[in-house]
Parts: C-alpha cells; sequence; structure tokens
C-alpha cells in the first residue's frame, strides 16, 4: 500500500499582504542604502568632519563698493 504523504509546511492558508511586500523591498533597500554608506565612509573617510571647523577672523566684514 502506497501511503500518501502529506507535507509539514502548508501555504495555503498563508495570505501576503501587498503593504507587507513593499514594507520588506523598502527595509532591503534601507539596509542597501546602509551598507553604501558605510562602506563609503570606511574607503573614503567622513565627508562631514571638516563642517564645524571655521578658520574665520571673529567679526563682521564690509565691503563698500
Amino acid at each position: 500500500m502506497a501511503t500518501n504523504k502529506t507535507s509539514r509546511f502548508a501555504y495555503d492558508w498563508w495570505i501576503i499582504q501587498k503593504r507587507f511586500v513593499y514594507l520588506v523591498i523598502a527595509i532591503f533597500m534601507l539596509c542597501g542604502l546602509a551598507a553604501g554608506a558605510a562602506v563609503y565612509v570606511y574607503k573614503y573617510g567622513n565627508p562631514f568632519r571638516n563642517v564645524a571647523i571655521v578658520n574665520h577672523p571673529a567679526g563682521a566684514r564690509f565691503v563698500s563698493f
């Protein structure tokens, strides 16, 4: 006699919403963007490290034409 084997995993009840698929795609894209930024900072350094350094003299400078 042949026995009928049934699968242990029945996916016929699993309903996936379109919003969930879009959310998973968005999470993967954000992880890829974060990984790309991390690789860029690792390879070339932080591009914002010299933003706060100001070498201007104190006071205002007025120019008349």
